[in-house]
């Protein structure tokens, strides 16, 4: 194992590495013409293999705040709803 590996982990979610990620899954929604969700514990599962310790609380804190409020509208039960929900092709 290399340091690096163990510098590059905290327990302060990296807000840089949530917006990729959340950007990442903006951008498969609207090419799959999705209805812009998410379930928490997939968003969740991402961040721990991109190497992002972060707990569901943390994730909805940080939602309400940019740079993920700009990409992520509303936390609501079990589900991430991404910017672009209930927008169709004909608006």
């Amino acid at each position: 194992m290399r340091i690096l590996e163990f510098t590059s982990r905290s327990d302060k979610p990296s807000a840089q590495q949530l917006t990729a990620l959340a950007q990442y899954l903006l951008g498969r929604s609207e090419d799959a013409n999705n209805d812009y969700t998410v379930p928490i514990e997939v968003f969740l599962s991402m961040a721990h293999n991109m190497g992002v310790n972060i707990t569901d609380e943390q994730l909805r804190t940080l939602v309400m705040q940019p740079p993920l409020s700009n990409i992520i509208s509303n936390v609501s039960g079990d589900e991430i709803v991404l910017v672009g929900a209930g927008v169709t092709g004909e608006e």
